[in-house]
């Protein structure tokens, strides 16, 4: 029994998982950004944790919360961003403008 739980501890614990985000389709051109206001952009951030990809999620990845987190009126671009811990998945979406 002690080598059973022994192997799948060490099965779970050597197993990953992916997730792949990409919208391809929103990308946007820094070349047509103006940076001559570039002190004056807020940001904005909404995230999501959540433990074990099971438990959770904690917080919701809203663009609008992002927006009014960041007390955004016109929206230049955002950003989708992902971290996996060994326990801990943390989602969050940032939302940059004036």
């Amino acid at each position: 029994m002690k080598k059973i739980f022994l192997t799948l501890a060490l099965i779970f614990s050597l197993s990953a998982c992916a997730a792949t985000h990409t919208p391809v389709i929103q990308t946007i051109e820094l070349k047509d950004m103006d940076y001559s206001n570039i002190d004056n952009i807020k940001e904005g951030e909404s995230c999501s944790i959540s433990l074990l990809g099971l438990i959770g999620p904690f917080g919701d990845v809203k663009l609008t919360d992002a927006i009014k987190n960041g007390h955004i009126t016109k929206v230049t671009n955002y950003d989708f961003n992902a971290k996996n811990y060994v326990l801990i998945q943390r989602y969050c979406v940032r939302v940059y403008g004036y």
